[in-house]
């Protein structure tokens, strides 16, 4: 039993959602909601202003109606705010219109972003490779082949996806999000079950970023890449490690089940019981460990 994907577990890993913010604070809530309606209708009255304009003036081209910052400015928004269908449409539009803008770098970024957020794959990837066919020498090229190995890790493409880690690694050593990189390098490697290789990638990611968002993740895959080794004793000491560390709650479901696979592996039943026990609490509906459970009894 392989350990759960860290990539299902994180939905969005490289942003920090603002709905979970705004629950903790209602008055960010109502503000930002209060933004989101100014937005919308503020949209609705550039439609109805270009439909008029278009009307009035025998249907005048549109990129003489609408300035190049304007339609940038309503895309921008609609993105921040989150109407991320109204962003892909207005990008697009902007694209369509201004396409040698000094914008237009940035627009594809975004639009790229909208269709990851949204989990489509797929459109995002061919956002962000035409952005590195388009702009090679950006100075944004970097993030963008970051997005890059995110999307096609998603998509199941780990080898291209390390590939990709690799070579960031290599060409930009000192970039903010060399962590990340780290992590995902482990990651893929994990998935491709190359786990010695795995194993050394995230002890090094663990080494370099000890505070990094990604370390209770890292130590529960170096945990997993030992079960896999069938070094049980290590995996269980680091998985109990874990335990002391107060992960999130999905987290620490997980790493019951696995002190409970570990155990059973060892023979040692009745510790097994308990972890399982203590996972069916937060997984009901999960059979396996019942099953286990009653091959012990």
């Amino acid at each position: 039993m392989q350990k759960e994907r860290v990539s299902d577990k994180i939905n969005c890993m490289y942003d920090t959602l603002w709905w979970s913010t705004c629950q903790k604070n209602p008055p960010i809530l109502l503000g930002r909601s209060i933004r989101r309606a100014i937005l919308f209708l503020s949209t609705l009255i550039l439609a109805f202003w270009i439909f008029l304009s278009c009307f009035q003036k025998g249907h005048t081209p549109f990129a003489q109606i609408v300035p190049e910052d304007s339609l940038y400015t309503v895309a921008l928004g609609a993105y921040k705010n989150g109407f991320l269908d109204l962003a892909i449409e207005q990008f697009k539009k902007f694209l369509d219109l201004y396409p040698n803008s000094e914008k237009a770098p940035f627009a594809r970024f975004r639009l790229g972003e909208s269709y990851r957020v949204q989990g489509q794959h797929s459109l995002a990837e061919d956002a962000y490779k035409k952005i590195l066919d388009l702009y090679p020498n950006h100075p944004f090229t970097p993030i963008v082949r970051f997005r890059l190995a995110g999307v096609r890790f998603q998509r199941g493409d780990f080898t291209s996806a390390l590939s990709i880690y690799q070579r960031l690694l290599e060409d930009t050593p000192s970039s903010d999000f060399i962590p990340e990189v780290r992590f995902w390098i482990a990651e893929s490697l994990y998935q491709l079950k190359r786990y010695p290789e795995a194993l050394t990638a995230y002890r090094t990611y663990m080494k370099k970023s000890p505070e990094h968002k990604f370390i209770h993740q890292a130590i529960y895959g170096e945990g997993w890449c030992l079960m896999e080794l069938g070094r049980y004793d290590e995996a269980i000491m680091g998985f109990r490690n874990l335990l002391d560390k107060s992960p999130s709650a999905k987290l620490l479901s997980q790493v019951h089940l696995s002190l409970g696979e570990a155990l059973f592996e060892k023979r040692e039943y009745k510790g097994a019981i308990a972890y399982y026990t203590e996972y069916t609490k937060a997984n009901p509906d999960d059979l396996h460990p019942e099953s286990r459970s009653n091959c012990i009894h």
